[in-house]
């Protein structure tokens, strides 16, 4: 009878990435497992930071704790590894729900040397915030954006939870600048790009230099060089190449959004990003209407009055429900 425990059963994400690190060192994971842990993953950007964190410090504690050579007998009987339980098993998760107290193990292997910076950035609704590092690259945080950053002598790296930011990296030599999202990585050593996380997915967008893009598990890793000018859609093993638009990309950096020929659903979604009014459209149709200007990101009223001058459609608002209608005034043909 197997005696491998069941991942459902486990409720703590430090357990369950303890219990694939192991399944993957005894090097007979199925397919099927491979599958199910790879959709753990995508579940929440957490899960791969638990399991990054397990894994720096097991390979860590195994080089530094490498038994002495003990003289041994000839005729030494060999000892028979016993199948680990259930409850022994569930001790991994024990021990490792303090690796993070144990930072002279993991800080220093994991990064290239011991964290010298440390902050974490949000910025809410309809907020942006410019943010001076200390290497002297600036991040700028769009609406509903969260950064965290942490820096080390060798290595320099935003984990971007959510949201969008415009970077503009300096150089410093032998410490790359990465940026970590649950779908893939961005690395530079000197440059400025934008990053737009969407959709299960992210869209890098690159103004100056050049940058090296990376998606899906360290096994099955798809990478490009992406430079100025060029632009990726980013999904789980998916790189993508898209059309680059600068100017749209970064607008919002100047308080602006800019539609060219947008679908004004996906129009009226984007500045949802940025304001709590309600819209709602009275017909699907009407979200197929393509919409182009640049607005303030701040001011949705002005982009509900321009609305009737761009395409064939009446705006009114529903006081009692608090929310503005945008109707046809002709029908609308596909």
């Amino acid at each position: 009878m197997s005696d491998r425990l069941d991942p459902n059963t486990l409720t703590d994400a430090r357990d369950i990435a303890a219990y694939w690190y192991e399944r993957f060192r005894s090097g007979t994971v199925t397919p099927e497992e491979q599958q199910q842990f790879e959709a753990w993953l995508r579940l929440d950007p957490q899960h791969r930071t638990q399991y990054d964190r397990i894994q720096a410090l097991w390979m860590a504690t195994e080089q530094a704790l490498q038994p002495c050579a003990i003289p041994r007998a000839s005729n030494a009987q060999k000892p028979v590894k016993q199948p680990r339980s259930r409850r022994a098993f569930l001790g991994y998760g024990v021990a490792l729900a303090g690796a993070t107290g144990v930072a002279v193990v993991v800080g220093p292997w994991q990064w290239g040397g011991a964290i010298t910076y440390r902050e974490a950035f949000t910025t809410a609704q309809g907020e942006q915030r410019n943010v001076i590092l200390p290497d002297s690259s600036s991040m700028m945080l769009n609406t509903n954006t969260v950064a965290e950053v942490q820096f080390s002598k060798n290595k320099r790296l935003v984990q971007l939870r959510q949201g969008e930011a415009l970077f503009d990296v300096q150089t410093v030599e032998n410490a790359p600048f990465v940026v970590q999202m649950a779908m893939g990585s961005v690395q530079v050593t000197g440059t400025q790009f934008n990053i737009y996380q969407a959709d299960q997915g992210f869209t890098v967008t690159v103004l100056e230099g050049s940058v090296q893009v990376q998606t899906g598990p360290r096994w099955h890793r798809a990478q490009q060089a992406l430079a100025a000018g060029s632009a990726l859609r980013v999904t789980e093993g998916m790189l993508t190449a898209v059309p680059a638009d600068a100017h749209k990309a970064v607008a919002w950096s100047e308080g602006k959004v800019v539609f060219r020929g947008t679908p004004l659903r996906d129009a009226i979604q984007e500045l949802k990003r940025y304001s709590d009014v309600s819209v709602r459209l009275t017909t699907a149709q009407l979200g197929q209407l393509k919409v182009s200007g640049v607005f303030r990101v701040d001011d949705p009223y002005a982009f509900l009055e321009a609305l009737p001058h761009i395409v064939p459609v009446g705006v009114k608002e529903n006081t009692q429900q608090r929310v503005f209608e945008i109707f046809p005034l002709r029908r609308i043909y596909n």
